[in-house]
């Protein structure tokens, strides 16, 4: 049931947000109530029905009989180290890099604002997708 219910929250999350991004898609920056009501209806009846297939699917499943390993060991840790080492290495050299030979050439080619989202999108990857690599090995 725990994982239900963690499932479920994450896709109302997602639900929601999907569900916000379609309303300033139909209707941008303009409040429209009748809009609002609809997207509002359509993301609760969603969230309803999905718990409940979700809670059905969850309580008709059968328990495993064997016991869970756990999700990180010394090992796996280590590997997960050094994996975001690499990567952090790796994109903060071409970081420097690139900023380096943009600051010696005079160059206004690609704003300051592009480094700072690769910066961020390197932490992103380095925080939160990596440690998903690391368990499926």
């Amino acid at each position: 049931m725990k994982k239900a219910t963690e499932f479920i929250k994450g896709f109302a999350g997602v639900f929601f947000f999907t569900q916000i991004f379609s309303y300033f898609s139909a209707n941008g920056n303009v409040w429209n109530t009748p809009s609002f009501f609809y997207h509002l209806v359509v993301y609760i009846v969603a969230v309803v029905a999905f718990s409940i297939l979700a809670l059905l699917i969850a309580y008709f499943r059968k328990p495993s009989s064997t016991p869970e390993e756990p999700t990180i060991d010394e090992r796996t840790q280590g590997m997960y180290l050094r994996f975001i080492g690499s990567i952090f290495m790796l994109s903060y050299f071409i970081l420097m890099g690139v900023t380096g030979y943009l600051m010696l050439t005079n160059q206004e080619t690609i704003p300051t604002n592009y480094l700072f989202y690769y910066s961020f999108g390197v932490l992103f990857i380095g925080m939160v997708v990596s440690p998903m690599v690391i368990r499926k090995l």
